[in-house]
C-alpha cells in the first residue's frame, strides 16, 4: 500500500501498487487532471510523481504509473481475483490496509508534526449484500472510529481475500457504522482500456482467479519472468495451437443444461491436456457481452481444508479439473456428494475427472461441465461420460 496525494486540490488517501510503478486508487482521491499526483510506498521518504494511464469517473477508479526504481521497487504483480461463492459457514477474511484519519498521530511529544499511520482492517462480504450497487458491502470486525469522518484516507485501499486482490475500497456506507463499500475488481477488467493498459506495463494481462474457494484449489504460478513460471501449462504463455476443434467440443459440454456432469480428457503425459483444460477454463470465465461468466480451476491434491460445500455455494458455474484422477476416488466422491445437495448457488455448476490411466501409463486431466441433479457412483445412461483424448500431434504448449 501506498499514500497518495493531489496536493493542490488538498485530497489524499490509499493507493494500492500492483506493480513496480503502477498504482491504483479511488479517483476523488487522486484527482487527476492538470494538477499533478505524488505517490510514497511505505520504503521511501519522499513522495513521487505520478502520471495517469487510465481512469474512469464512472468507476471511481485510476490508474497512475510513477518510477518503478522508487515506487514499489522489487515487488512481483499482484493475483486479481473476485468472489464467487456464498458459503455463510466458511466467509473468508478480507482485509485492507491503509491510512484513515484515525490514525494520523503525533510524531514526537512536543512536536508539531504529525504522521499518517497504517490501519489494517479485516471484515466479511456477503457478495449479496450490495450487489445490486454493483458493490461489495466489507462488514469490518474489530474496532471502527467513533466518528465516520475518520475513515477519511482509506479510500483506494486495495481488498485482498485469501492473497487475491477483490477490490477497491470506495466509501462508508454511512447508514451503517461497521460497512465499508469497494468496487470489485471484475467491473475494472471490464472497462473499456483497462486491461489493455495493466498488460501495456506489466507485461501480462489480468485474469480473475476465484479467490473464496482458493483454499481448495491448486495455485497458479506467480507471474514471473522465470523459467518455473513460463514452463507451466497454467500460464499460457505461448498461444495453444492444433485443438480448436477439441475445445470447442468440451466447451460446448460444459454449457449442456444438467446441473452435474463429469467429462475426461485422456492420453499420454507431455500430450497438452492440462494446457488443453486451462484454454478451455479461460474461454468459460471471459466470455463475452452480457452472458453469465464461469469460474473455476485445478483442485488440490492436499487443500487446506475439504469442506466442499463451498463450491456447491457458487454464485457461478463452475469448471473443476481434477488431476490424476484415479488416484484422487475418495477426494473426488466427498466433492459429488457436496455437489448433490440442495444449495442456492448457480443454477450450473460443473465438475469432472478423467478416466483411469490409459494403457501405457499416461496421465489423466479431467475436465467438468454443469451438472446432474442426482448423482451417483456411475454415469447416467442418458447422459454418459464423454471422453476426449489428447495426442502429441494435436496438442501443443
Amino acid at each position: 500500500m501506498l499514500t497518495v496525494s493531489n496536493q493542490h486540490k488538498g485530497s489524499y488517501g490509499t493507493g494500492c501498487l500492483i506493480a513496480p510503478g503502477l498504482v491504483l486508487t479511488a479517483h476523488h482521491v487522486a484527482l487527476p487532471g492538470e494538477d499533478s499526483v505524488a505517490v510514497r510506498d511505505t520504503a521511501s521518504a519522499g513522495f513521487t510523481q505520478a502520471a495517469v494511464v487510465w481512469e474512469s469517473t464512472e468507476l471511481d477508479a485510476v490508474l497512475l504509473k510513477a518510477d518503478r526504481a522508487l515506487v514499489g521497487a522489487g515487488m512481483g504483480v499482484v493475483r486479481w481475483g473476485e468472489l464467487v461463492c456464498d458459503y455463510p459457514g466458511r466467509r473468508p477474511v478480507c482485509s485492507m490496509t491503509g491510512f484513515p484519519k484515525a490514525m494520523r498521530r503525533q510524531a514526537a511529544a512536543r512536536s508539531g508534526q504529525y504522521v499518517d499511520d497504517l490501519k489494517t482492517v479485516e471484515g466479511t462480504i456477503a457478495p449479496h449484500t450490495g450487489s445490486r450497487s454493483k458493490l461489495y458491502a466489507l462488514e469490518v470486525d474489530g474496532a471502527v472510529p467513533t466518528d465516520v469522518k475518520n475513515w477519511q484516507g482509506l479510500s483506494g485501499a486495495g481488498v485482498f481475500c485469501n492473497g487475491v486482490l477483490i477490490g477497491l475500497a470506495r466509501l462508508v456506507d454511512r447508514q451503517w457504522d461497521r460497512i465499508l463499500m469497494v468496487l470489485p475488481l471484475s467491473h475494472l477488467l471490464a472497462a473499456d482500456g483497462f486491461t489493455a493498459a495493466v498488460a501495456v506495463h506489466t507485461g501480462m494481462s489480468p485474469r480473475l482467479q476465484p479467490a473464496d474457494p482458493r483454499p481448495l484449489m491448486d495455485t497458479s504460478p506467480d507471474p514471473t519472468l522465470s523459467s518455473t513460471y513460463l514452463l507451466d501449462p497454467h500460464s499460457q504463455v505461448t498461444e495453444l495451437t492444433g485443438v480448436s476443434e477439441l475445445v470447442q467440443r468440451i466447451e460446448q459440454r460444459c454449457k449442456g443444461t444438467d446441473r452435474v456432469d463429469v467429462a475426461a480428457v485422456t492420453g499420454l503425459g507431455g500430450t497438452g491436456k492440462s494446457r488443453l483444460v486451462t484454454e478451455v477454463l479461460h474461454r468459460l470465465t471471459t466470455t463475452p457481452g452480457n452472458q453469465r461468466p464461469w469460474s473455476g480451476g485445478f483442485l488440490a491434491d492436499h487443500p487446506r481444508h475439504t469442506d466442499y460445500q463451498v463450491l456447491a455455494a457458487a454464485s457461478y458455474p463452475l469448471l473443476l479439473a481434477v488431476d490424476l484422477a484415479e488416484t484422487r476416488l475418495p477426494q473426488i466422491r466427498d466433492l459429488m456428494a457436496a455437489l448433490a445437495g440442495s444449495h442456492d448457488g448457480a443454477p450450473y455448476a460443473s465438475c469432472s475427472w478423467p478416466a483411469p490411466t490409459a494403457p501405457g501409463g499416461g496421465r489423466c486431466a479431467a475436465t467438468c461441465a454443469p451438472a446432474t441433479s442426482a448423482l451417483s457412483d456411475t454415469p447416467s445412461p442418458s447422459r454418459p461420460t464423454t471422453r476426449w483424448t489428447a495426442t502429441a500431434r494435436r496438442a501443443s504448449t
